[in-house]
């Protein structure tokens, strides 16, 4: 019965709290939340909402769905909640749950014709259709937020710490780590296949894990080469294979 997008900042400020204080009270709050909106509140594309407001019970979303539903500025914020969780924790869960969201309810958002339209809903409804706000005439929330997305596009793709860099996201990209001297270059079609390339360059030899999200399309065992030559390592409990 609450409008959705005016709980989730507050969630945000919650993990914020937890990570500037180390509130426990604080961080359990955020966790709850987004397990529960993630899990049971989202539809398959990862958005949220009908007509801007939770309508049932966790798990009702069939009839929920609306030719205003998956609310843009939902999906932008629970974007932000799920990086800061995963900062404070890191799990793969974060990550699948970052790629559903931003592939199917934030890249498509943007007209390719007007970068200031933007689309408000990102609707489920069969039969229904999605459009854009018109660039210079539509000032709904979305259309702020939507901008905002498309700013932080290479914002998850890694991270690392004084150990190890982690692959979040499979996406055509590079990082350059310049404290351990490292460049990491990403070449892959996802989501077109299922493989992505991972090539190392140092300035000199450099020891650290590689951490690279097991994803949950992917059915088996996740399948690794090094240098040609497949690995048996496995997937570890945090959703990640460390090499």
């Amino acid at each position: 019965g609450l409008h959705a997008n005016t709980q989730i900042p507050k969630v945000i400020a919650q993990a914020k709290l937890f990570e500037l204080t180390g509130d426990a009270w604080a961080g359990q709050v955020a966790r709850f939340f987004w397990q529960t909106v993630t899990e049971h509140r989202c539809y398959a594309t990862g958005g949220t909402s009908s007509f801007e407001y939770w309508r049932d019970l966790p798990d009702k979303l069939s009839w929920q769905r609306s030719s205003q539903d998956a609310e843009n500025c939902c999906t932008h914020n629970l974007l932000k909640l799920t990086k800061l969780l995963w900062q404070q924790a890191p799990h793969g869960k974060y990550g699948d749950y970052y790629e559903r969201a931003l592939w199917n309810g934030i890249l498509g958002t943007k007209s390719p014709h007007d970068p200031a339209a933007i689309m408000y809903f990102v609707p489920m409804q069969s039969g229904s259709f999605r459009y854009y706000g018109e660039g210079d005439n539509a000032y709904v929330c979305c259309s702020g937020t939507g901008i905002e997305s498309f700013s932080k596009l290479g914002e998850f793709v890694y991270a690392h710490d004084a150990e190890g860099i982690w692959v979040n996201l499979f996406t055509p990209s590079e990082v350059d780590w310049a404290a351990k001297g490292v460049k990491l270059r990403q070449e892959t079609k996802f989501p077109d296949e299922e493989r992505t390339i991972l090539t190392i360059a140092t300035k000199q030899p450099q020891k650290f894990t590689l951490h690279v999200r097991e994803p949950f399309w992917c059915r088996g065992a996740m399948r690794i080469a090094v240098n040609a030559e497949t690995s048996a390592l496995l997937p570890t409990t945090d959703g990640y294979a460390a090499l």
